[in-house]
This record gives C-alpha cells, structure tokens and sequence, in this order.
C-alpha cells in the first residue's frame, strides 16, 4: 500500500480524478480548507517508518502514521490558517474512537473531523459534548498525551541522533501539542463525521448561503 501511494504521490501513478490529501498537502474549495493524515494509529509506531522504502510509512498491505507526519500537518494546518475558512480534517480513524485524532483536530483548528470505521452501516455525526461529560473526555485525552509522551521517553535519545537540528526543533515543537487538554470550547464547538464503508452509504457536504450542510445515504442494515 505505500509503495501504490508513494508512486500516486510522485506522479508515475495516475488515476483519473484521484487526488491524495495528506499532511503536506492542503485543498481549498471555496472557502472550505481540507487537511489530512493518512494511515492508522498505532502508539508504538509513532516513531517508525516500517520496511517502506519511501515517503509513506508502513509494510506490506499496512500503512500507518508518524510523529513526522503529525509535525509537517501540524505546519500545514499554521501555513493555510485563515480564521474565514472553515477547516476540515480527514482522517483514517474516527474522531469518536481515536483520541489522538480528536488532539490533533483540535490543533490544527478543525471545525470538522471526517474519519471512517470498519462496517459501519450508517454515517454518523456528533460531537463530544453531545456523547460524554467533560471528566471522561479529559481523562481520554490525558491517557493518549501520557501515551505519547511515554513512548517518546523511550526513543528520544536515538531518534535525535538520527535529525537535524531543523528536524528536532519540529520535533520539540510538535511534542508540545501533547502537553496539555484542549479547551471545553473545542469540544463543544469539533463535529465529527463517521463513514460507513463504501459499499454501505456516503456523505455529502453542501455548502450554500454560507452554510455547510450535510447529507448521509445509506442502504441500511437487514432487519
């Protein structure tokens, strides 16, 4: 999988009306600014490229992502600020179930967060305010930055061996993200958006008169 989205990436790989988002790249349709990080997340890889031999970490059939990643989104998402856009993260796990997503959508000043979960059959939308008090979404996301934190404890001495200055100062500076909870305001203000598989239903996001609506179709589930 990552040597098919290294080759989309480069340009020896087209697919009509394919185009890759990711943490380095950024889409504005008007006066919506899309972001993106690819991959699954998996704490004990945060640090680790895998056997993949380009950009994309991962091995065969396995794509997940780095802190390097989250560093060079957490740039874009600075670079394309604009306080008159609204800003949509997309992302592989679901906003609900990941809560490093949840931190890094709140960084990166999302107003939306698209994710997907395995067999779903409807799309869903919500917020955390909606879902659970503001105690169990806290101890969430201090669990995920104690994670982090713990994991990079272990590996910073070797990793910063390996970077530049330029490198470790991004570094340092992404680390900061996992210091410390969001405010209640973003997790009242963060939608998230869950898809269902493809074969099950879609989503779609109709902007008019300034308003972004949304629409979900399903095929629904045997009863």
């Amino acid at each position: 999988d990552a040597t098919v989205i290294d080759r989309i990436k480069e340009g020896t790989c087209i697919i009509p009306n394919l185009n890759i988002l990711d943490e380095g790249t950024s889409h504005k349709i008007n006066g919506v600014r899309l972001l993106g990080l690819g991959g699954d997340i998996v704490y004990d890889r945060l640090f680790d490229h895998g056997k993949a031999q380009g950009l994309v970490p991962g091995e065969s059939g396995y794509i997940w992502s780095t802190m390097f990643q989250i560093v060079r989104l957490l740039q874009t998402a600075r670079e394309t600020f604009d306080k008159k856009e609204t800003r949509i993260f997309c992302a592989y796990k679901s906003l609900g179930k990941e809560a490093l997503i949840a931190l890094l959508a709140s960084h990166v000043n999302a107003n939306f967060c698209v994710g997907g979960h395995v067999h779903a059959p409807y799309c869903a939308t919500f917020t955390h305010w909606t879902t659970q008090d503001a105690a169990s979404w806290g101890s969430w996301i201090e669990t995920t930055i104690t994670q982090v934190q713990d994991n990079w404890a272990q590996v910073q001495t070797d990793v910063e061996k390996c970077c530049s200055a330029t490198v470790r100062e991004s570094l340092e500076s992404a680390m900061e993200v996992f210091q410390t909870v969001p405010s209640l305001d973003s997790m009242r203000a963060l939608w998230g958006v869950v898809l269902c598989d493809l074969e099950l239903g879609y989503a779609i996001a109709n902007l008019k008169n300034h308003k972004l609506g949304l629409e979900t179709i399903s095929t629904g589930m045997r009863v």
